[in-house]
């Protein structure tokens, strides 16, 4: 019988311990005071993602069309670019053939078949996709010949007073007209996209 009241009175000393009394339950908090300055010293970044290649199949001696080429530029923490930036493509050099010619074929640089950069376009997509608000893009002139740099989308209207995080992408497709007497042949070359800002 002793030994059976020891026990029990040993549960309850647990039991006070593990359990706090009314006065002392309850929560308290404490609070502390968070101050962020965002300034022009947060550049963040403004990059134009990698690119994909561009495939026209079956060209005949009209145009062909290639499917959409992603073109994409992503905005993290970026300083707001009041002047606008600008994403432009150009065809760098002309569209060689994989095959001999000789120097008396037509369309030919005296070695292999040519295209010229010039018949080669651009058709930017409208609109532009911005994931979130980001200022104003504009897409470029549709049908725009790659012999010199044509705008895919140019932005503004972004504050210089704010930080933007967003992706803007544009899906162009580019339209190849082989000039007259073309040799048939596989063609390649090379597309620049450029960002300024």
């Amino acid at each position: 019988m002793r030994g059976k009241l020891f026990f029990a009175a040993s549960a309850a000393v647990l039991a006070v311990g593990l359990f706090p009394s009314a006065a002392n339950a309850g929560t308290t908090n404490q609070t502390s005071t968070v101050t962020a300055t965002l300034d022009s010293g947060l550049s963040g970044t403004r990059i134009l993602q990698s690119l994909g290649a561009v495939t026209l199949t079956n060209v005949g001696s009209t145009s062909q069309t290639s499917p959409t080429l992603t073109v994409s530029v992503a905005e993290v923490s970026a300083a707001g670019d009041a002047g606008g930036w600008t994403v432009t493509a150009q065809m760098t050099g002309q569209l060689p053939g994989a095959s001999s010619c000789g120097a008396t074929d037509a369309n030919c640089n005296g070695s292999h078949p040519i295209i010229a950069n010039s018949a080669m376009a651009i058709n930017p997509s409208t609109p532009v996709v911005q994931t979130l608000a980001a200022g104003t893009d504009t897409p470029g002139s549709t049908g725009a010949s790659l012999d010199q740099a044509r705008t895919v989308w140019a932005n503004s209207a972004q504050s210089a007073a704010a930080h933007y995080t967003s992706t803007h992408t544009d899906l162009p497709t580019f339209t190849l007209t082989p000039p007259n007497g073309t040799i048939n042949d596989t063609y390649s070359g090379t597309l620049t996209v450029t960002l300024t800002q």
